[in-house]
């Protein structure tokens, strides 16, 4: 109960009456200027517009008056002529980084169609010798006069 009051007296709820008190929109209670007055601007030709125009205006005259001459170059111009690479040396690494490309294309093409040999070779055919086909001990003579080396 007491919390009911708390509340109903902080005004957490709408009263009735608060409900029903009439509501003007039209009302003119809300500023307090008097109805009479009327804002009036200044003008002339002082503002910031017409300022701002005439500095525009004399800094396009001045940037006619002091750019240099069609057949001149800019300075812009000058710049990028003195920074940039000649043609010749970038014709000369386009060359170079063709021929680097050829060969590593060619080197490509020789790994990619190599072939296993079909004979087996050897590394040392001594070793044939070493140990015996048939269990037979070392020292033995095995006849090889049939062995036949297979060419390519």
């Amino acid at each position: 109960m007491l919390i009911a009051r708390a509340i109903h007296s902080r005004g957490c709820l709408p009263s009735a009456t608060r409900l029903i008190a009439p509501r003007r929109a039209a009302s003119h209670s809300a500023h307090h200027a008097p109805e009479t007055s009327e804002l009036t601007t200044k003008e002339g030709f002082g503002g910031a517009f017409w300022r701002n125009t005439v500095i525009l205006s004399f800094f396009g005259v001045a940037c006619y008056k002091y750019a240099p001459e069609a057949n001149d170059n800019a300075y812009l111009t000058r710049w990028m002529a003195f920074y940039s690479v000649p043609r010749d040396v970038w014709l000369n690494l386009n060359v170079k980084h063709t021929v680097l490309q050829q060969e590593s294309s060619d080197q490509s093409i020789l790994f990619a169609d190599a072939q296993v040999s079909k004979v087996h070779r050897y590394r040392s055919p001594q070793l044939l010798d070493q140990a015996s086909p048939f269990l037979l001990p070392v020292g033995m003579t095995v006849d090889m006069s049939d062995v036949v080396a297979k060419r390519d």
